[in-house]
């Protein structure tokens, strides 16, 4: 998906990709505050040494993780 142009991007079972627009697909909240907590758990710290590991500041880390997740 993506927000920035509003188009989907689609993957049918054949293999084929072919872009829609987003208000032909009605969103619905899928992620529940449990769901969440769990991907940030399970993904945040590992995300954020690789950051810092490629030479960002620790807050700037902290910074692009919360962009990624969010």
């Amino acid at each position: 998906m993506n927000r920035m142009f509003g188009t989907m991007l689609l993957n049918d079972s054949c293999g084929n990709c072919t872009f829609a627009r987003m208000e032909s697909f009605p969103q619905k909240d899928v992620c529940t505050d449990s769901v969440f907590k769990e991907l940030f758990f399970a993904h945040a710290r590992h995300l954020h040494n690789f950051l810092f590991y490629k030479g960002a500041p620790t807050a700037e880390a902290e910074d692009l993780v919360q962009e990624a997740i969010l």
